[in-house]
């Protein structure tokens, strides 16, 4: 039995690369890493709140950009990259060649400017994270986004009870099912839904230090905000994310033919989690009206893909461009009016084509997963952190769009699984050699 809540005392939580008391650099980065999630979680929400605009002219907030670029040069100058353009070598090869591929299909945007605009802030985000992570280390960027997502937390909670908007009201869309849901002061309660699944992760992985009664009373406040949101998709990954990091924690990656039949087991019951609508989104073009309408977004899609198999519209270009946007040569329905197409794997078969996919596929998921379940030198507690937070963000793109999407919450997340992952298998390198904290902290 564990002795701590939801995980096993076998090792310490995070195997320390450096020196017990930070570098600067170490605090530069994890400050940079902070700036990025805050902008994501907090700021993105309340500058649309307080500035709306035109969901279809694809025009960007000046704001909400230069906090990104903000952070990006703080990251780079703190950690003298441009003296030191090796760092940069943290970036996957696979999650290059995927941004290439980005940049690539600008020539055959169909607005090229949005587009730009759009993949300079996706790869500023990118490489932010990566090199963050990188510098501050797995234990000081967990604990940096943990607290972050306690405090957003708190502040929903308290939007929730004192401001009218916490609450979906009536009349505010055309989806009566809306009414009543929790947001607290985010946009959505598809927004704050997941970020309280998220927030359960981080207290049930990555909450050593906390005590076990105040994370008892933390999980439980999470949990019960995230029923109110009354969102479907993160209920349903939540228990099999959780599974599979319980799963990890018993097993780690040294037994691989262990883990890997909970793996699919976990794949079973995240489906079973929709609701049992598995067979609507099989033959989706039978059932319109299932999974909430997306039954008459997602043929569209195909149809478009179909017809761009290699190219797609480009990145950024099909959706929220304004009147030149494919979507309306498709549809002249309500399905025009969206901003996404619910199902991240299908938004980026249609921007970037089966090549775009494959290598998005590749570079965020699978590759990833296959390390996590493969490499030894990862610990376990941070695998399993990491290995929870990549099945839940993997799952929710399956209804909700968030991959390669600027700067939506859940795809930082799954860039921050990927530099998570490369980091911990360096640290586990480094503790392994046996080299002495100091010595290990210049060999970063």
């Amino acid at each position: 039995m564990a002795q701590d809540f939801l995980v096993t005392p076998a090792a310490p939580a995070y195997p320390r690369s450096g020196p017990a008391t930070p570098t600067w650099a170490e605090r530069y980065a994890a400050i940079g890493l902070f700036g990025v999630f805050f902008m994501s979680l907090v700021m993105l929400h309340v500058i649309q709140r307080l500035r709306p605009g035109d969901e279809l002219s694809g025009d960007g907030d000046v704001l909400r950009q230069a906090g990104y670029v903000l952070a990006f040069i703080w990251t780079i100058a703190a950690l003298r990259v441009p003296a030191n353009l090796q760092r940069l070598l943290v970036i996957p090869a696979s999650f290059i060649a995927l941004l290439v591929w980005c940049w690539i299909s600008l020539s055959w945007s169909v607005e090229p400017a949005i587009a730009f605009r759009r993949l300079v802030l996706t790869t500023i985000i990118v490489i932010t994270i990566f090199l963050a992570v990188d510098r501050a280390g797995t234990h000081r960027s967990i604990t940096v986004i943990r607290n972050l997502l306690l405090a957003v937390l708190v502040a929903n909670y308290v939007a929730v009870f004192i401001i009218p908007t916490g609450v979906h009201l009536p009349g505010e869309s055309g989806d009566t099912n809306l009414v009543g849901n929790w947001r607290g002061f985010m946009l959505h309660k598809n927004f704050a839904g997941p970020t309280a699944a998220i927030t359960i992760l981080f207290l049930a992985f990555g909450g050593r230090g906390i005590n076990r009664w105040v994370k008892l009373g933390l999980v439980a406040a999470a949990a019960y905000f995230l029923y109110r949101t009354h969102s479907k998709t993160s209920l349903g990954l939540l228990v099999p994310a959780l599974l599979l990091g319980w799963t990890y924690l018993a097993f780690g990656a040294r037994r691989l033919r262990l883990v890997v039949p909970f793996l699919v087991l976990a794949v079973i019951i995240a489906l079973v989690g929709y609701g049992g609508e598995l067979a609507a989104i099989i033959d989706i073009n039978e059932t319109p009206d299932a999974l909430s309408g997306r039954g008459s977004i997602w043929p569209i899609l195909i149809e478009y893909a179909n017809a761009h198999p290699v190219t797609g519209a480009g990145f950024g270009s099909f959706w929220n461009i304004g009147p030149d946007s494919p979507v309306f040569g498709l549809a002249a329905s309500w399905v025009a009016t969206l901003g996404n197409g619910h199902n991240g794997y299908l938004d980026t078969l249609t921007q970037l084509g089966y090549p775009g996919l494959i290598m998005a596929a590749g570079a965020v998921v699978l590759l990833p997963g296959w390390r996590l379940v493969t490499d030894t030198r990862i610990h376990d507690t941070t695998g399993a952190l990491l290995l929870s937070l990549l099945v839940f963000c993997a799952f929710h793109n399956l209804t909700e769009t968030s991959l390669l999407d600027r700067d939506v919450g859940i795809w930082l997340f799954m860039v921050f699984v990927v530099a998570g992952i490369g980091k911990a298998s360096r640290e586990g390198a480094l503790v392994r050699s046996g080299l002495p904290r100091g010595q290990r902290d210049v060999a970063q």
